[in-house]
């Protein structure tokens, strides 16, 4: 598999799709060379004008010209780590360790004002973590970095916000052993001073895992999740300015219990889809509107994605791009789906390039109109996609069919430019 170089805004086609292209144009230039052997034989043995069968055999074109695939595949470069500094201690020049692979991670919904990825924690070689890395998007220069103050414990399957310049965690599976219990604290860590903070927050909700957690200005907003058996339909707030958590309490339909979906701020809603109660897995979406504070089920229309959990999700210029999860056989999916928020319409495409493995447990985000996904977790292992690697999904080069007049339905699914 062909590793992109970052600063190429299109990426070229993979070793393999160039590897056919090139045996393609052989094949092609082979067969002309020998039909314009066989004219000029002809011509030699009959004296004929073989002047018009030249002018239709010609050689292949070149085929030199890059095809812009949607997906493309990026190296992280692994440089050395971002330590404090310690009297008498030298900082090790030798590179950080690969972030990945892990799963049940959490990554910073969009990018730090220095272009940078945050991610903390997750499941790592058999046990839980809590470290934090950078990851630049500029040119995947990635190192981990050490920080300091009320340091979050290891934990799988937490939630995270971008505010700022301040990263906030909550939640997450945090037991180290049958007698602990799940931390509910909420974690603010200062990017610039490395300095984790405790924040003090009265009546926080019990511990828990596999919510959903997203900001709308200074609100940070949690939906679901699980806490072994019992699973969670509760509408959490943090407002930072007052440091309150209410308890929401809609009137009307609310979505059912779930853990693992995802929720995804727009404007002035929020929006869920899938997760599983353990029983069932969902596709539905809802959103839940902050003004008014009440739930709507959407009527959504195309191809609407198959039930699934562990999936992830980003927002790109009014659009949330779907990617991956755990369908209803307990199988990985790998398909991508696109949910047009204005026209309340689903949308999937073919023809996408070097895109991710089938995966659950990974994460997005998104800058301008490119979407990322890092991490996760596989059924099959593909030899082909090393784990230190960013899969680029460049939004740009989606096709979209027309948008539908009243009374005809397109058919939802999108192409490659």
């Amino acid at each position: 598999m062909r590793i992109s170089f970052w600063k190429k805004k299109r990426a070229l086609p993979d070793a393999e799709d160039k590897g056919i292209v090139e045996k393609r144009a052989s094949v092609l230039a082979s067969r002309a060379e020998s039909a314009i052997a066989a004219t000029e034989k002809v011509e030699s043995q009959h004296r004929v004008d073989t002047s018009q069968v030249r002018q239709t055999i010609q050689r292949p074109p070149e085929y030199s010209k890059p095809i812009a695939w949607p997906w493309s595949i990026h190296a992280l470069i692994l440089e050395h780590p971002d330590t404090l500094p310690k009297p008498g201690v030298r900082p090790s020049t030798a590179p950080s360790l690969s972030p990945f692979p892990r799963y049940g991670h959490c990554i910073s919904p969009t990018t730090t004002s220095e272009g940078d990825l945050i991610l903390f924690g997750g499941w790592v070689n058999g046990s839980s973590s809590n470290d934090v890395y950078t990851i630049s998007i500029r040119d995947g220069t990635t190192r981990s970095i050490e920080t300091t103050g009320d340091i979050p414990s290891p934990r799988v399957g937490h939630a995270c916000v971008l505010i700022g310049n301040m990263l906030y965690v909550w939640g997450g599976d945090t037991r180290a052993g049958d007698d602990t219990g799940l931390d509910n604290s909420l974690y603010r860590l200062d990017l610039v001073e490395r300095n984790w903070l405790r924040v003090s927050i009265p009546h926080l909700p019990p511990g828990r895992y596999g919510h959903a957690m997203c900001a709308v200005g200074d609100t940070i907003y949690i939906f679901g999740g699980q806490v072994d058996g019992t699973f969670l339909n509760d509408l959490r707030t943090v407002d930072l300015s007052f440091t309150e958590l209410p308890l929401r309490s809609p009137e009307g339909p609310q979505p059912a219990a779930r853990t693992n979906h995802i929720f995804i701020p727009h404007e002035d809603d929020i929006y869920l889809f899938g997760g599983t109660d353990g029983e069932y897995m969902f596709n539905d979406i809802w959103s839940f509107n902050v003004k008014s504070q009440q739930w709507s089920e959407l009527p959504a229309i195309g191809h609407i994605p198959a039930p699934r959990e562990g999936h992830s999700a980003a927002l790109i210029d009014g659009v949330i791009y779907i990617f991956g999860g755990r369908g209803v056989d307990g199988r990985c999916l790998g398909d991508i789906a696109a949910f047009r928020v204005a026209y309340k319409r689903w949308y999937t495409f073919r023809n996408m390039g070097p895109g991710p493995s089938a995966r659950s447990g990974h994460a997005m985000a998104a800058v301008n109109n490119t979407a990322f996904v890092l991490g996760g977790l596989s059924d099959d292992v593909d030899a082909r996609q090393p784990p230190s690697v960013v899969h680029v999904l460049e939004t740009g080069n989606l096709k979209y069919p027309p948008i539908p007049i009243t009374g005809h339905a397109d058919s939802g699914i999108g192409h490659q430019k």
